[in-house]
């Protein structure tokens, strides 16, 4: 997970995440957008709690609440690139993330 995460080398940060640009945009302006990309949103949970349940089931990190945790991720990888689409920076990102890498390496 944190692998994947963190490389991030073909992300444009000039643009950000464009899932969560819509998101901010739009979800409160239309109604049926905004269930859909919270669908959209919620697959993105989904697939981050499947990992985490797995990384559990393994002994790899100690968590009772990976649902929890899954949101938690999500915000905290959108949150990263959200402050590197401020600063225009990939070693921005790299910064952040590794923060959450850290909280990540807290759970084993």
């Amino acid at each position: 997970l944190l692998k994947l995460i963190k490389d991030r080398k073909k992300f444009d940060f000039t643009h950000g995440c464009k899932l969560n640009n819509l998101m901010q945009e739009l979800s409160p302006i239309d109604e049926d957008f905004k269930i859909a990309l919270e669908k959209v949103y919620i697959r993105f949970e989904n697939i981050i709690e499947e990992v985490l349940n797995k990384a559990v089931k393994n002994g790899e990190i100690k968590h009772n609440d990976t649902k929890a945790l899954s949101m938690f991720v999500v915000a905290s990888i959108e949150g990263c690139l959200g402050t590197a689409k401020k600063s225009q920076d990939g070693d921005i990102f790299q910064t952040c993330i590794s923060q959450l890498e850290l909280f990540l390496n807290s759970l084993k």
